[in-house]
């Protein structure tokens, strides 16, 4: 079976996760170029269920993600050069992680967190200025910031930077996001998908401080060696 692309009929580019999974699981004998191969189109398939903004699809994928290798060929790939197995467990983990995010980012949830109704009351007759609200909810500056940045990820309330001063307003609800529209995930997730360097559990533990406008830069540094 080749995995490397020297033979056109067989055109990983142009195949689905599912597909790349079982062409996978039924690989037993793994070679340096195979692997190198397949995990290049992995990486992609990856970074475009990475950018679903539907948890349940991504709770989909990462189950997907976990069947990649068959038992039996892990001895294989362990004596390559780089830990590919490892590697394409971990983008199972890093999938699951961002599901659980969106799921935590979801409206209903972001609402039951302490202060943000009397965001969202505050917000009814307009934008505010972001100095203004920390007084009229009682939260300091910085507290309030991080409960904006919750809220911004819902989708409950949007921030425009106007001179010095930062706008807050509330988001209609025909505008907030909804399951299936393509999304930016955090840099963190993007990062590792791509090989840059780093650990997944510093990838991890970085991800939910990462915004959205982050993830949109251009990747650089893809095809590092993992730790």
């Amino acid at each position: 079976m080749d995995l490397t692309l020297q033979s056109p009929a067989l055109a990983l580019r142009d195949l689905s996760l599912e597909q790349l999974r079982l062409l996978a699981y039924n690989h037993d004998e793994w070679t340096s170029a195979d692997a190198a191969g397949f995990d290049e189109h992995l990486s992609a398939r990856v970074l475009d269920v990475l950018r679903e903004a539907d948890a349940d699809a991504l709770s989909a994928a990462a189950q997907q993600l976990l069947m990649v290798v068959r038992p039996s060929a892990r001895p294989a790939l362990d004596a390559l050069d780089r830990p590919y197995a490892a590697r394409w467990r971990a983008f199972a983990d890093l999938v699951a992680a961002r599901a659980a995010q969106l799921r935590a980012a979801a409206p209903d949830v972001v609402r039951q967190r302490k202060h943000a109704q009397a965001v969202l009351d505050a917000l009814e007759g307009g934008a505010v200025k972001q100095v203004v609200l920390a007084k009229a909810v009682g939260l300091d500056p910085s507290a309030l910031s991080r409960l904006l940045a919750v809220m911004e990820d819902g989708g409950l309330v949007q921030r425009t930077q106007r001179g010095n001063e930062k706008l807050v307003s509330a988001v209609d609800a025909p505008k907030r996001a909804r399951p299936g529209i393509k999304a930016a995930p955090p840099v963190a997730f993007v990062a590792y998908a791509a090989g840059r360097r780093g650990s997944k559990r510093q990838l991890l533990a970085s991800a939910a401080s990462t915004s959205a406008e982050e993830a949109a830069s251009p990747l650089v540094g893809a095809g590092s060696k993992d730790r």
